[in-house]
């Protein structure tokens, strides 16, 4: 669209300038600082005209006029531009005129007929007559497309066109848009602006139509009043569902710093509430997206080499369908009812790290988050490694600060610190290094148990262990091909636990399974440091242009203690790309206690410039130690580009140990120079919040269809069928 306002705009200021016009006959005069230079094969001049015939040339700035022949009035300061008259301007702009007139003096320019290309967009506008004077023009009988002139898919015709050149701001009159030579909709105005900066106004808008939600209708508001900020309001309404109005601040308050609020607000009607047994019949919330790079010279005027940050990320909503209603695209529905939100700020130098972080969790599948437990903050301060004699040495600092808060349960303040020593060398002419850490780590927890009084709410922790590394890495040349293979074993050693009051009340209670998850252990949560084994070996493959072809590894731990199971799970990793266009993909977790696969993702792709295929298979335990919870997703998403105008393409999600369909979608997009049509139909697995605190899901069924007429703008225009709802 801004390619052919600037095309129509280009026109209009064209002749705007009050110019004075010279002759020109091989040679050229000063007389003047705004000047026109006239070249041809014949130039005749008397006391006030001029005449020129035979491959005329006029230059003015950076525009190039050529004609038949010219007449140039000096008196009169009337300017006459007669036959096959090309206007151009650089490599941007192409006009076509029989007769061109510009009085100088009045500010009046005239031009029949006009043909007006721009070579960026490749956008035309032609136009039986067009007239201005001073800020004000008009066009007569016109025609506008971004298609082959030849034979045009698509045009929009109009009676007349209005233009001020003060407001940048074009009307057409009785605007009608044909494919090919068919009328298929009819404006009686259109109005639209003409500055490529921002500016307030209306959006393209949005519509629909659904079997349970009615027409659905969405239109856009920029305001831009300020060059620091601008706001887009969306006010929407679905006829059988209700109605509410989400919008979207953006801002930049300084050189180093930008944000955007987002806020929004939808009133269900009564009616589609109670069918639908919805928890809230008002959805809102507001969402923050804040960033600053430079907080501490533009907060306190304090310049140093040091690095600082701000980051906010924060987001609030009553439920999940806040989110959901947010967007006319229901492709884009939330499929998950978890919210994080964070803030984090911190000051970074080469030796020290000092932050705080903020934490704040948001569940949609409850109606009061009141016993939800944040951590609002997190303080840390962090010494980055020293080494000592010659590098043999090496330790580092670690200290925390945690604050868990919540308005009903538990709440806790823990601090810890964290100091490795670290002795490392390397040995047998450098083929194998050794490490040697001695962990020291401390935690105080204090906290406020309104569970049970009975235990401790204060306590003590320290921790002293071992871990001696020895690794290997090895390169070799194979032909062209280049192997590596890595090596290392970790042994661990507990060493010494001291503990007092609540980590020494209720350590044997929070030792067994089924209390582990109680309030009186929540805080208590520790690892076990055990006399510990663990293996890993890595290879790499490489071919003679330093592609990887070949990537495995493999990890296992050996307990040797009794209190555990003497292996660890088992990890196996593996990606083999067959070529740069096609590879497969496997990590595999296996738990030798309850003999079978914990976890295990297979992926299999093949992307080029025709086919993209991937198919994703994730197989999760969820609480294997406990309930045995599994879940079983498959994955598919593929596009076929038939050729550079057709792409077809499909995605499906299916969770097979509850046999549910997530999501499908199936269509194809038909792209050319001027025009885009698509359709596609889509289904979609959403969860609502009902009034009895369950979370359902409703099963909705979508048909989108995609028209975009370039540059000039689209819109996508859905339709949804009756959805259902499932527990």
């Amino acid at each position: 669209m801004l390619h052919f306002l600037g095309l129509l705009f280009f026109f209009l200021t064209l002749f705007i300038v009050p110019l004075q016009a010279k002759e020109h006959e091989n040679k050229k005069e000063n007389n003047s600082t705004k000047t026109i230079e006239i070249f041809a094969t014949k130039v005749e001049s008397n006391k006030s005209i001029t005449t020129a015939d035979g491959d005329v040339i006029v230059i003015y700035k950076d525009q190039l006029l050529s004609a038949t022949s010219l007449r140039y009035n000096r008196e009169m300061k009337i300017l006459e531009l007669f036959d096959n008259i090309r206007i151009l301007k650089g490599s941007e702009f192409h006009a076509i005129g029989s007769y061109v007139k510009i009085d100088i003096a009045k500010e009046e320019r005239h031009i029949t007929p006009l043909f007006l290309e721009d070579h960026t967009s490749m956008v035309w506008m032609s136009s039986q007559e067009a007239n201005s004077k001073k800020e004000k023009f008009e066009l007569q009988s016109g025609v506008v497309s971004g298609c082959n002139p030849n034979n045009p898919l698509w045009t929009i015709h109009f009676t007349s066109s209005h233009y001020n050149q003060k407001d940048k701001w074009v009307d057409l009159y009785n605007a009608r848009l044909h494919l090919y030579n068919i009328p298929v909709f009819y404006f009686p105005y259109f109005g639209y602006s003409m500055d490529t900066s921002r500016r307030s106004g209306f959006l393209m808008p949005s519509m629909g139509i659904s079997g349970d939600e009615g027409v659905f209708y969405e239109q856009p508001l920029y305001i831009a009043i300020a060059d620091s900020w601008d706001l887009e309001l969306r006010p929407q309404v679905r006829t059988q569902r209700g109605a509410g109005v989400y919008g979207n601040l953006r801002f930049v308050d300084s050189k180093v710093s930008q944000g955007s609020l987002k806020f929004g607000y939808f009133k269900e009607k009564e009616s589609y509430t109670k069918q639908y047994d919805l928890a809230n019949q008002h959805h809102y919330g507001v969402e923050l997206d804040y960033k600053n790079l430079d907080w501490m010279d533009e907060w306190l005027g304090i310049q140093s080499d040091a690095q600082t940050a701000l980051n906010i990320d924060f987001s609030w909503m009553n439920d999940v369908d806040y989110l959901n209603l947010s967007s006319s695209d229901q492709t884009k529905n939330v499929t998950s009812n978890q919210v994080f939100s964070r803030a984090n700020i911190f000051y970074n130098t080469e030796k020290n790290y000092v932050g705080a972080y903020f934490k704040y969790f948001l569940d949609l599948n409850k109606e009061d988050n009141s016993d939800t437990l944040q951590n609002l903050p997190t303080l840390q301060y962090h010494h980055y490694l020293e080494t000592f004699f010659d590098d043999y040495v090496m330790f580092n600092f670690d200290m925390n600060f945690q604050n868990f808060a919540r308005q009903k349960g538990v709440k806790a303040k823990q601090a810890s610190i964290n100091l490795p020593l670290s002795l490392q060398t390397s040995l047998f002419d450098n083929y194998l290094d050794f490490s040697y850490t001695l962990h020291n780590f401390i935690r105080t927890t204090n906290s406020e148990n309104e569970v049970s009084q009975k235990q401790s709410t204060s306590g003590v922790f320290a921790r002293f262990y071992n871990i001696v590394n020895l690794s290997s890495s090895l390169t070799k040349a194979y032909g062209e091909n280049v192997h590596n293979i890595s090596f290392g074993v970790e042994y661990t050693k507990s060493g010494a636990d001291i503990k007092s009051g609540h980590y020494e009340d209720i350590e044997n209670e929070c030792a067994t399974i089924t209390t582990s998850n109680s309030d009186i252990c929540e805080f208590y949560k520790l690892n076990n440091i055990t006399e510990s084994t663990d293996l890993k070996f890595t290879q790499f493959l490489f071919d003679a242009d330093g592609l990887q072809k070949v990537y495995h590894k493999l990890a296992q731990g050996i307990s040797f203690d009794n209190n555990n199971q003497e292996f660890g799970e088992l990890e196996n990793e593996f990606e083999y790309f067959f070529t740069s266009e096609f590879s497969v993909y496997n990590d595999t977790i296996y738990n030798y206690d309850l003999n079978e696969v914990s976890k295990s993702l297979n992926s299999i792709v093949y992307d080029n410039d025709i086919f993209e295929v991937q198919l994703n298979h994730l197989f999760l335990n969820t609480n294997i130690t406990q309930t045995k919870e599994k879940s079983n997703y498959i994955i598919f998403d593929a596009q076929y580009r038939y050729n550079k105008h057709y792409k077809y393409f499909t995605n499906y999600t299916y969770e097979y140990e509850t046999n549910v369909k997530k999501s499908a979608e199936v269509g194809f997009l038909y792209t050319k120079r001027c025009w885009d049509f698509g359709l596609r139909y889509f289904e979609n697995n959403r969860p609502i919040l009902t009034s009895s605190g369950i979370t359902n899901s409703l099963y909705d069924r979508y048909v989108y269809a995609t028209i975009i007429f370039k540059p000039i703008g689209g819109s996508e225009f859905s339709y949804r069928f009756d959805n259902s709802q499932e527990n």
